[in-house]
């Protein structure tokens, strides 16, 4: 790279600023007059403006840099305190309205989030090129949702949105010799639900998710790029009680999501949903009308590589964890007063950093054991798979519902 006065910039030239979220951009034209220095200018890559540099960066995201308000009215109403790092969610109104004449209501009535990663990027270029590009991001997480959904009817909608007051951000600058490097992370926090209902509900479940979070991926020239995960966790719930009922599920989720910018363009991406679902469905039988009914819960990561940046056109995206377990499940006559059979998974701590088994699916075949116990808690736990597909979660199994529930304290 050369460094040229700003009267002596001609077409070709790389103009690079390190201000705000930084730019990187090649001369197409010059205009002069009245004083003025007019560029035009295109798109660059990074290695048009460095030739050979490593550059390194290491950073927790732990909401100091937490933006500014916005300004405008955010998506959902939301409570915005802290709790000692972990947004509270209690009070979130998800969707609340009118629909064909019936009342919903589906909100989440205690809940929080508390993820604080540490985010590595490596990135090294030679003789303009990029040879390798790392990123990863590390945290615990701990998540719990309580979804509460109160419909007169029939009721079938899914829909996310951010929380924009949760929105966090990191502005790092670093020099190769003279060239300022500026990278941007930012994690931002989704909310949204599925749901799907046959008829009037009232219905009250949740789930608590913790574990370590390790997910990313690894480019290098002439390798392609892999996928990086060393993730485990683990779930409690509280098993349903209900007060009507129809078929159908619902299910709710958090997703953070952070984004690695450099000089404003969008590069390595990693999301993270924790998720609870509930469903049931009605059946017959000889011995009359029967209904049965599932609470899962589920961690899901995703890592995201855009490569424009870097002189690489494509774009790798895969699922890297997949941990997603039955927490309880049972049968009744819909005539008689509700049995609760309780069917928890057995415990496996183990958290191996790859495993490429396709994940196992939860099982049909339930088996239903008539549970005494007076304990409201049930809890299953699972450890990292990594999976290779593309994809989001594909349609609910139409099942469920009509329970009132108090979140577990």
């Amino acid at each position: 790279s050369r460094i040229v006065e700003v009267g002596d910039i001609a077409v070709g030239d790389v103009v690079v600023s390190g201000v705000g979220e930084g730019f990187v951009r090649t001369v197409t034209g010059v205009r002069r007059g009245d004083g003025e220095i007019v560029l035009e200018t295109r798109s660059a890559e990074i290695t048009e403006a460095i030739d050979t540099a490593r550059i390194a960066t290491s950073a927790v995201v732990d909401g100091s840099d937490h933006n500014a308000p916005l300004g405008g009215l955010s998506p959902v109403e939301t409570r915005t305190d802290h709790l000692g790092g972990a947004m509270d969610l209690s009070g979130t109104v998800l969707f609340e309205d009118n629909v064909g004449g019936l009342n919903v209501l589906l909100d989440i009535p205690e809940g929080h989030i508390s993820f604080q990663p540490s985010v590595d990027v490596d990135i090294d270029i030679r003789r303009a090129r990029l040879e390798s590009l790392k990123a990863v991001a590390t945290g615990e997480l701990d998540a719990k949702i309580s979804v509460r959904l109160k419909a007169e009817g029939a009721f079938a909608q899914s829909r996310e949105t951010e929380i924009r007051s949760f929105r966090q951000r990191k502005v790092l600058t670093q020099w190769v010799g003279w060239v300022p490097v500026v990278e941007v992370i930012t994690v931002r926090f989704y909310v949204g639900y599925e749901a799907d209902v046959q008829g009037g509900v009232l219905v009250e479940t949740g789930a608590h998710a913790n574990g370590i979070v390790k997910a990313g991926a690894e480019y290098r020239r002439g390798s392609g790029t892999r996928s990086l995960t060393g993730t485990s966790s683990s779930f409690e719930g509280k098993r349903p009680e209900w007060s009507q009922w129809a078929t159908g599920s619902v299910r709710a989720f958090i997703r953070p999501e952070i984004d690695v910018a450099v000089y404003g363009v969008a590069g390595p991406g990693v999301r993270v949903e924790p998720w609870v679902r509930l469903s049931g469905e009605q059946y017959a039988s000889a011995a009359g009308a029967n209904a049965s009914w599932a609470l899962d819960a589920g961690v899901r990561a995703d890592v995201l590589f855009r490569m424009k940046l870097f002189g690489e056109g494509s774009t790798y995206e895969r699922t890297v964890y997949d941990g997603e377990r039955n927490i309880a499940s049972g049968s009744w006559q819909l005539d008689a007063q509700p049995e609760r059979d309780e069917r928890t998974p057995e415990r496996d701590e183990r958290s191996p950093e790859r495993d490429e088994r396709t994940p196992e699916r939860p099982r049909e075949d339930r088996v239903h054991e008539r549970d005494e116990r007076d304990e409201d808690a049930v809890a299953a736990s699972c450890v990292g798979r990594s999976v290779e597909p593309i994809g989001r979660y594909g349609a609910l199994s139409g099942v469920l519902f009509g329970a009132s529930l108090s979140a577990p304290t």
